[in-house]
């Protein structure tokens, strides 16, 4: 059996590695009469020192473009019904995704953002 020794440094560690983004759509006039996204919000986990990966950087921001598009809904025509609540659920992900990438605060995360933005 192995003998696993846990002291204040390692507890702080584990605790510090996992970290929650939380996504809180903001509240855009274009889409406040159409959809409550303001109410709505998520959260991704995950391991702050996978980081340093860039294909880890890719799948976190990939996880928050979902999030963001699940907040808001989708801006496909078909789907929404109406010109307006399409571009309303699109201004919705942009600012909720912006507002996440920011909160977020990794500089490699927000380079990904800024390439396709």
């Amino acid at each position: 059996m192995m003998n696993t020794k846990f002291n204040a440094d390692s507890i702080k560690h584990a605790l510090v590695s996992v970290i929650a983004v939380s996504l809180i759509a903001l509240p855009l006039l274009a889409s406040a009469g159409t959809t409550n996204s303001a109410d709505k919000k998520s959260s991704i986990f995950y391991n702050a020192q996978s980081l340093d990966n860039s294909s880890d950087q890719e799948i976190l921001y990939a996880k928050l473009k979902d999030a963001s598009r699940d907040i808001c809904g989708s801006s496909n025509l078909q789907m929404t019904g109406s010109v307006e609540r399409s571009l309303g659920n699109d201004n919705c992900y942009e600012g909720t995704l912006d507002a996440a990438v920011d909160r977020l605060d990794n500089s490699e995360v927000s380079a990904l953002h800024q390439q396709e933005s």
